[in-house]
């Protein structure tokens, strides 16, 4: 998932970017809002983190900005303010949430997380209904999109109580392709498998 986060706070940025980075996440992080605004057309971002007092286009207005460019755009509000007026016109011009200054790493994850699995449900296009071993490989794979889900972690994750056949993981890979629309599942021969967007 890429994360556009906006804070001016440099050893907060720095703080919530390694945070976030190692919980799998990309994050391309500003201190200036008109700089982010640049980037809205060269990347695609799945969740906007702004906060509203940065140098430049405020976080308020470039949240205005996104939300026009970006009907659907998830964007969560961070700030130190306790103004109702404030909080009112982020949810107005199109905040999903608003965190407030101060708080901890583990609480802006768990925000972060509701969008991911959101996130996660909007890609998992397919024909027929999942089994459900179908649908915690599927999950496990968008888990590591773009990434090589080794045989090793997908035998973990789904055959914890018995060994894992690769015939058996075969055919449970190739029923899944029958049923995905929007992604394809790649062979990493004697490694695994990658998930890859149609």
């Amino acid at each position: 998932m890429n994360i556009l986060l906006l804070e001016d706070d440099i050893a907060l940025q720095n703080s919530i970017k390694q945070f976030l980075e190692s919980k799998g996440f990309h994050i391309y992080a500003f201190h200036n809002g008109e700089t982010a605004l640049q980037t809205l057309d060269a990347n695609h971002y799945d969740l906007y983190l702004l906060d509203i007092n940065v140098p430049g286009i405020n976080g308020l207005e470039l949240l205005k900005l996104i939300h026009n460019f970006n009907k659907n755009a998830k964007i969560l509000i961070i700030s130190a303010s306790n103004d109702m007026d404030t909080i009112e016109k982020a949810y107005s011009h199109g905040a999903v949430d608003f965190i407030k200054k101060p708080f901890f790493l583990q609480e802006l994850y768990y925000k972060i997380n509701i969008f991911t699995q959101s996130h996660q449900k909007e890609k998992l296009q397919t024909t027929e209904h999942l089994t459900k071993k179908e649908r915690r490989l599927l999950e496990l794979l968008l888990e590591n999109e773009a990434n090589v889900v080794e045989y090793t972690q997908i035998e973990e994750q789904l055959y914890p109580d018995s060994p894992m056949s690769l015939d058996a993981l075969r055919g449970l890979v190739k029923r899944l392709r029958k049923k995905l629309q929007s992604h394809t599942i790649k062979t990493i021969s004697g490694v695994g498998y990658k998930l890859e967007k149609n």
